[in-house]
């Protein structure tokens, strides 16, 4: 992915540039088995704790007039808009006396337990891309739930009417929708991890309390949807509610041009596996979107293990 007004390419590729220990990190971070939609979203860096940005939310209007004869100037609308940084922060701590016991030794006990949380990590912002709600808990970033309502635009609906699972649709770039970082919050680094070494845990008995290694993990992540159209979504697909080529044209229309990239579980995958040109193949390491892809309409389409094909039955 070229860079782009200051855009850096997806996550991969920052950790990259960065080197050191940042490539690892997102590796763990970004596991497929664990949630990873998010690494495809094109990532830049920020200053600050928030995004500003002018949205277009209609374009200028122009008239036909007669030789001679008047028009009307009409301008587009723009709305201030901004997107906030959240934090994901966790920390691992290990037993000192059982790490220390380990005969591969200390370090490689502790990276065992480092890399679970990262993978944690991974998984609850991806899990956020789809389904965080601020109504539910200011903390968090609103997803793409949140973003497209049922019945609002850029929505089409499949036609179930019990539990059901959706497509969610992607337009990627510096206009549309992107996953941003702040480099001031974390000296640069997409993923900060502080080892405070051997350290005593303390309990809620006085005085109690037993020596652990602690390593404690800060993300900083937002999702900037700069374009209203941006983001699309197919609701209330079932086995008897399949997308089709025409709901794909809706979609199209609504999202005014086809996605990048679409995103559903391993189920829905299955749904839609029946459109015509739609082929299912494996792309072993390939962290721009999944391990496991599906191609749509020409469109990549990941599958995402966050992703509920019960999405009625889901409290935001």
């Amino acid at each position: 992915m070229a860079t782009l007004n200051g855009y850096s390419g997806t996550l991969m590729d920052i950790a990259k540039r960065i080197g050191g220990a940042q490539p690892e990190f997102i590796r763990a971070l970004s596991a497929a088995e664990h949630g990873a939609g998010f690494r495809a979203l094109p990532f830049k860096p920020i200053s600050g704790w928030q995004e500003p940005f002018m949205r277009q939310t209609a374009r200028p209007t122009v008239s036909w007039r007669h030789i001679g004869g008047n028009v009307t100037a009409y301008k587009s609308d723009r709305e201030p808009w901004e997107e906030s940084i959240m934090l994901l922060s966790g920390f691992s701590k290990v037993d000192r006396l059982l790490a220390d016991a380990d005969p591969r030794g200390a370090r490689v006990y502790r990276q065992e337990e480092d890399s679970d949380y990262l993978e944690s990590i991974g998984y609850q912002l991806s899990y956020g891309l789809f389904y965080g709600s601020s109504g539910s808990d200011d903390a968090q970033p609103d997803g793409l739930m949140q973003r497209l309502p049922t019945g609002g635009t850029c929505t089409v609906n499949a036609g179930a009417t019990d539990e059901t699972s959706s497509m969610y649709a992607m337009r990627l770039g510096f206009k549309q929708f992107h996953g941003i970082y702040n480099p001031s919050a974390t000296g640069g680094k997409i993923i900060e991890a502080r080892d405070y070494g051997a350290t005593v845990d303390e309990t809620t008995t006085a005085g109690a309390g037993n020596e652990v290694y602690r390593t404690y993990f800060n993300a900083a992540v937002g999702f900037a949807q700069k374009h209203p159209y941006s983001i699309g979504r197919i609701y209330k697909i079932n086995s008897s509610n399949t997308p089709t080529a025409n709901d794909m044209f809706s979609l199209f229309s609504k999202m005014e041009g086809k996605p990048d990239l679409f995103v559903c579980s391993w189920v829905t995958a299955g749904y839609v596996g029946s459109l015509k040109s739609s082929a299912l193949h494996m792309v072993p390491d390939d962290y721009r979107y999944d391990v496991e892809v599906s191609n749509v309409m020409g469109i990549p389409l990941t599958v995402d293990v966050v992703l509920s094909d019960s999405e009625s039955s889901i409290t935001l």
